[in-house]
């Protein structure tokens, strides 16, 4: 669903800008490899006070423009094929990282990662924070989003949709995941796990 606003005027007169501000938020995305961070928000204030624009403004131009893939078409896994056994096993500081196959789809490649650990030691209803923030990558050649996870005293789990398919012969892939303190993926921390496929 389109969320642009339904009006009708348009000013001709900048049209030659309009189509320079997507030129260099093309050109943005180009030298940072589609990682450009955020600009400090003393530079955001200073810029919002020399061209009189509002400062929260730019804060959400700059927001959408670090995190623009959001924005794009998800696609989601259709016309299940297969399950692949992966058999991955991992302990660290009493935690174990698992995951036990891949689910094959026409269109898409879906990954469950398991995080397991013990809690005799835990008060009744606590969840761990320790492992919030997981990524995976399996290479230049595969997109992976993170659809989703859930989590109980002792377990969490994670959906990622890795497209376009892997091949059923995963032999040649390697797959990361990449513990990070934040939700942008900025900072990570020392934290790996690289699994040889399958």
């Amino acid at each position: 669903m389109s969320h642009y606003p339904p009006v009708d005027y348009y000013d001709k007169r900048i049209y030659h800008i309009d189509e320079q501000i997507c030129a260099l938020l093309h050109q943005r995305k180009a030298m940072t490899n589609n990682n450009p961070g955020c600009p400090p928000v003393n530079d955001v204030r200073d810029w919002a006070e020399r061209f009189n624009l509002a400062q929260r403004f730019l804060e959400l131009v700059f927001k959408d423009a670090w995190d623009e893939e959001r924005y794009r078409p998800q696609i989601e896994p259709k016309e299940f094929r297969k399950y692949i056994p992966l058999m991955k096993w991992y302990e660290k500081d009493n935690y174990v990282y698992s995951t036990t196959y891949v689910a094959q789809y026409t269109n898409a490649s879906v990954i469950k990662l398991m995080v397991d650990w013990d809690t005799s030691n835990e008060k009744r209803g606590f969840l761990s924070t320790k492992v919030s923030q997981l990524e995976m990558d399996i290479g230049k050649d595969y997109k992976v989003r993170k659809k989703g996870g859930s989590g109980t005293q002792g377990h969490r789990h994670y959906e990622y949709v890795v497209t376009p398919a892997l091949p059923d012969d995963l032999s040649q892939l390697t797959l990361v995941i990449q513990e990070y303190r934040d939700f942008y993926k900025q900072n990570p921390t020392d934290f790996v796990i690289k699994w040889a496929l399958p």
